[in-house]
């Protein structure tokens, strides 16, 4: 007769169950930590990313307002130039004087009209030499410029007649006869840019407008 099998004892099938419920429970465990661990280092790995955007970002910002006050800067010191200079450009004197010998003697009839590129390069010339020699001298700080406004030819020298415009500020008081002393005696130690200048014939008086 063939026996019927045995029912196996629970007490010997519980151990194998457990031990495999536990190597179930422990991978489960190590794959959370594992995941956690990845979750971990690609949330590292951003936050690491946007810090370092961030930190351009700030940096491109203060390039960009620094830029921005340094052009205000500029622009507000040239108005203030700008509006300094026609503030006190209100005292006019005008001037004269006879050119002799030299490169300025030479020229055409265009010379004589005004707006001609002739009377444009020479009065840019002669201008240059007035404004070095002024800015040079004591009076730097109240003189503001020269405008050549006027050419005429004297044939009995010959010599050339320089009409101009000498401008300076108008909050100071000023002694025509400084300016036009400085222009005389510098023309006698070293004469004009190249050119003579007869020294007696330079004269300066206040041009009303």
């Amino acid at each position: 007769m063939v026996e019927a099998a045995q029912p196996l004892d629970r007490g010997q099938f519980c151990p194998h169950m457990r031990s495999l419920s536990n190597n179930y429970e422990s991978c489960r465990f190590i794959r959370k930590n594992i995941r956690i661990s990845i979750l971990d280092f690609q949330f590292d790995k951003t936050s690491l990313q946007y810090k370092i955007k961030l930190i351009m970002w700030l940096a491109l910002l203060f390039a960009m307002v620094g830029l921005v006050i340094i052009v205000l800067i500029l622009t507000i010191s040239k108005m203030q130039a700008v509006s300094s200079t026609s503030f006190y450009a209100s005292h006019h004197f005008e001037g004269h004087f006879l050119i002799t010998e030299g490169p300025l003697l030479k020229f055409d009839g265009r010379l004589l009209q005004k707006n001609t590129n002739e009377f444009i390069t020479h009065a840019n010339k002669i201008q240059r030499q007035l404004n070095l020699i002024y800015r040079q001298s004591n009076y730097g700080l109240v003189y503001i410029d020269t405008e050549v406004t006027k050419f005429r030819f004297v044939p009995a020298v010959p010599a050339l007649d320089v009409t101009f415009i000498l401008k300076t500020r108008s909050d100071l008081d000023i002694d025509v006869s400084n300016f036009l002393s400085t222009l005389r005696n510098y023309v006698r130690a070293r004469g004009f840019d190249g050119n003579t200048i007869d020294d007696k014939t330079i004269n300066l008086e206040t041009k009303h407008f």
